[in-house]
């Protein structure tokens, strides 16, 4: 789980995900015994990060595609976008930087699509 955490730290700007044990955990999927899940709860994102290309993905990670293809990275990104963006308590907040928000998604998009070829 620990190659994956780096992977979703960097990707995703997760400031605090590696040295904040509180802000993971694993659970046990019920498909098989020996198939487990991580579950990010509580994260902070480096905002300054948002602006440069996810450093993981110049990384020598062998098995980083196949890590990207197996979670459907683009795809839940999509939808965790749609979610945020119509969750009533995020639309109606006034401190939400929408400006922030939209160019934190406009990054992933186009480093996951430019390192996918998609």
């Amino acid at each position: 789980m620990k190659k994956e955490m780096r992977i979703l730290s960097s990707l995703l700007c997760l400031n605090d995900l590696l040295r904040n044990e509180g802000n993971h955990g694993v659970v046990e999927m019920k498909t098989t015994e020996d198939d487990y899940e991580l579950r990010i709860v509580d994260f902070g994102i480096d905002i300054a990060s948002i602006f440069d290309e996810p450093a993981v993905l110049k990384s020598n990670i062998s098995s980083l595609n196949e890590y990207l293809e197996k979670w459907d990275i683009l795809n839940n990104i999509y939808k965790a976008k749609e979610t945020m963006e119509n969750d009533p308590a995020l639309k109606n907040n006034p401190n939400v930087n929408k400006k922030a928000f939209d160019r934190y998604f406009e990054r992933l998009e186009t480093a996951l699509k430019t390192f996918l070829n998609k």
